[in-house]
Parts: structure tokens; C-alpha cells; sequence
């Protein structure tokens, strides 16, 4: 509905001259973010990915309730995306014996979680 309603407003602003280039500005303004969340989403969408393999933040995308764990994992990296940094868990790495592969998987959980 904001978004059907966001053109007739915007005819209403070019009416008066002074308000013309404000409807600019918030037509380029749009024009350009557009690109930027196509890609911080596809950017979102690759780091749920990366948490569902690695096991990790796995009781923070369960936290959600009612939706698909997977949209939970979303959820969690988009908070991280924004802003709201959590904390990696490796819970589910505590019960492997100790070794090179649980040692790899937890630095490479912190590592991926660095890069987000």
C-alpha cells in the first residue's frame, strides 16, 4: 500500500517548484538503495547458509517460534548484518571428541562470523 500510495504523493510534491527537487531527491534516493538490498540480501542469505552448516547460532535461529529454522538462521545473520552483533555458539561442537576437525570447525565459525 506505501508503495501505491508513494507515487501519487509524489505527484502531489512536484506541484509546487520547491518541493520538486525534494521528489527528486527521494526518487534518486530510492533508485539507488534498491541495488544495495538486492545484494545485502543475497549477502544475508549466504551467511544463514554458512550458520546451518557449521551448526552454529543454532538455539538463536530456534528462538524464533513458529517459523522454519531456516528462516531463523535469515533472521540471525540479518541482525548481524544490521548491527545487533550476536555472539557465535558452537553448542553443537561441545559433545565431538577433541581434535583437528572440531578445532577447524570452531575457527571457521569465528572466522565466518568475523567477516559478516
Amino acid at each position: 500500500m506505501i508503495f501505491a500510495l508513494l507515487p501519487k504523493y509524489m505527484n502531489m510534491i512536484k506541484i509546487s517548484k520547491s518541493y520538486g527537487r525534494l521528489a527528486v531527491l527521494i526518487y534518486d534516493s530510492i533508485y539507488k538503495v534498491v541495488p544495495f538490498m538486492v545484494l545485502f540480501i543475497l549477502w544475508t542469505g549466504l551467511f544463514a547458509v554458512q550458520y546451518m552448516i557449521l551448526k552454529s547460532n543454532h538455539k538463536d535461529a530456534e528462538g524464533y517460534g513458529g517459523i522454519l529454522t531456516g528462516l531463523g538462521f535469515m533472521f540471525v545473520a540479518f541482525e548481524n548484518g544490521i548491527g545487533n552483533i550476536i555472539n557465535p555458539t558452537v553448542d553443537a561442537w561441545d559433545n565431538e571428541a577433541p581434535g583437528f576437525t572440531r578445532t577447524f570447525i570452531i575457527y571457521l565459525v569465528y572466522f565466518i562470523w568475523i567477516l559478516n
